[in-house]
């Protein structure tokens, strides 16, 4: 076998990866930012330095395999998630568009051989990682949900939050689905108007939404009572 598809493969990969960490590396940019992120942190840190009193634990520092960083166990992640979503990993590469189809044919023969052992490998990771942190120990990881389940804790989301964004939300009816998003979008505007921030409403649970709107109307209460006196 030429090694020639294999550099593409891993070329495609690196470029993908270069692209995801230069927008700004997450899940959601409530404002600019490149390289490596967690929106959980920053939107944590910045509720402290404002004075918001967090009834809860946004954000979470995770044992991962091998003790490594979550920066540094991010690109083995990508790429299996490369593999694993493959053609949709493709979609929006102009470097895959424009590649011959016999070039194109080879890469599609090498990754569906390599299917099962990527599978294998990212139930694998789950498991170490749940072995690591008794708190994700209870959340239901399937194959059509681990890549939620595997970045979540990469980018420290609270396992009350990863569960809901992986098992919760995606099993809502139509009808629970469109009252959900009236509650998310109302959660959003009173959150932005309260903190002067937006957040990642569609992964924290309702349970934390509401705790956080709670303590974001405590502060705002206590700034306006202090200017008032």
């Amino acid at each position: 076998m030429s090694k020639e598809p294999l550099s593409i493969i891993n070329k495609l990969i690196n470029d993908s990866f270069d692209y995801r960490r230069n927008r700004g590396a997450c899940d959601y940019m409530w404002y600019p930012v490149s390289g490596f992120y967690s929106s959980s942190k920053m939107l944590s840190d910045y509720l402290v330095g404002i004075g918001v009193e967090l009834p809860i634990k946004l954000h979470y520092d995770y044992k991962l395999p091998k003790n490594m960083a979550p920066q540094d166990y991010e690109r083995p992640i990508h790429e299996l998630t490369f593999y694993h979503v493959f053609p949709e990993s493709t979609k929006n590469m102009p470097e895959y568009k424009d590649l011959y189809g016999i070039e194109k044919a080879a890469i599609e023969r090498i990754i569906l051989r390599k299917a099962p052992a990527v599978k294998r490998k990212l139930k694998a990771e789950a498991g170490k990682i749940k072995k690591l942190n008794l708190e994700l120990a209870d959340i239901d990881v399937k194959i059509d949900n681990i890549l939620g389940f595997l970045y979540g804790v990469i980018y420290g989301f609270a396992p009350e939050d990863i569960d809901w964004f992986i098992n919760g939300r995606p099993n809502l009816s139509e009808s629970q689905r469109k009252a959900e998003e009236d509650k998310s979008y109302d959660f959003q505007k009173d959150f932005t108007r309260l903190v002067g921030i937006e957040t990642v409403t569609y992964v924290i649970s309702p349970k934390h939404r509401e705790a956080l709107l709670t303590a974001a109307q405590a502060r705002w209460e206590s700034r306006r009572g202090y200017r008032y006196r």
